[in-house]
């Protein structure tokens, strides 16, 4: 009898354990192929606009702030004809991308050498929010002098989001009115010379977040992933200008 009752016991707490172990890699899978598509879904408007552009000539190409490369390398792969050069302030993730036969600077953009005009396009991600006033606007006028008229300078960057400063050298979201209105409107400190001409705003959109319940988030990404259904409010966006 004692036997029987533990026998029992212990093969229901094997088949919690086994459930357990379903729940953490099915987890598991929805968090890899979450992250996946989000950076997918966040490429595709610049990817199509590239796919716009004129397929015979050579575009001189710069991504600032390269990170680990993933970008860039999607870039050589997808767009052979783009000529490639990537900027990054972090000596080991340049390390990286030069590993990965991508031509690296390792400067900082805010004091760089490099001549006027030099690029067709220039690709920013995830980088704007990183500087504090007036950085972010010397920021600006350094990608702007560095592409060429009739370039294009491409912007990523998240919104405020409850996760927004878990980034310790995250300094404040900058939305793209923002941006736009440091070109165009003069009453603020400073309003840039430049022309621009906006070109495409993307926003990006993710799945639902509620609060205290880790059973909820999970069926929210599950769905937001494979259907793109329901999502919140919008949290990043793309912003692609050309300069006049």
């Amino acid at each position: 009898m004692g036997n029987n009752y533990l026998d029992n016991k212990l093969t229901i707490f094997n088949m919690f354990l086994k459930k357990i172990k379903f729940l953490k890699s099915l987890a598991k899978f929805i968090n890899k192929k979450h992250t996946k598509e989000s950076l997918n879904n966040e490429d595709k408007p610049v990817l199509n606009f590239f796919n716009s552009l004129d397929k015979n000539k050579n575009y001189n190409y710069f991504e600032v702030a390269s990170g680990h490369g993933r970008f860039p390398l999607l870039i050589k792969n997808k767009f052979p004809w783009f000529n490639i050069v990537c900027l990054e302030i972090n000596k080991k993730l340049a390390e990286t991308t030069t590993e990965l036969k991508l031509k690296t600077l390792n400067i900082d953009i805010l004091h760089n050498q490099l001549e006027n005009e030099n690029f067709d396009i220039i690709h920013c991600s995830h980088i704007i929010e990183h500087f504090k006033y007036p950085e972010v606007v010397d920021f600006l006028e350094e990608i702007f002098r560095l592409v060429r008229k009739g370039g294009y300078v491409i912007i990523r960057s998240p919104l405020w989001h409850k996760n927004f400063y878990n980034n310790i050298d995250h300094i404040r979201p900058y939305p793209p009115a923002a941006i736009i209105n440091y070109f165009t409107y003069d009453q603020q400190q400073k309003t840039s010379l430049i022309n621009i001409k906006t070109i495409k705003v993307w926003w990006r959109k993710e799945e639902l977040i509620f609060n205290n319940s880790l059973f909820l988030n999970m069926l929210s990404k599950f769905f937001w992933t494979f259907l793109k259904f329901p999502h919140a409010q919008t949290n990043g966006y793309v912003l692609i200008l050309q300069k006049r």
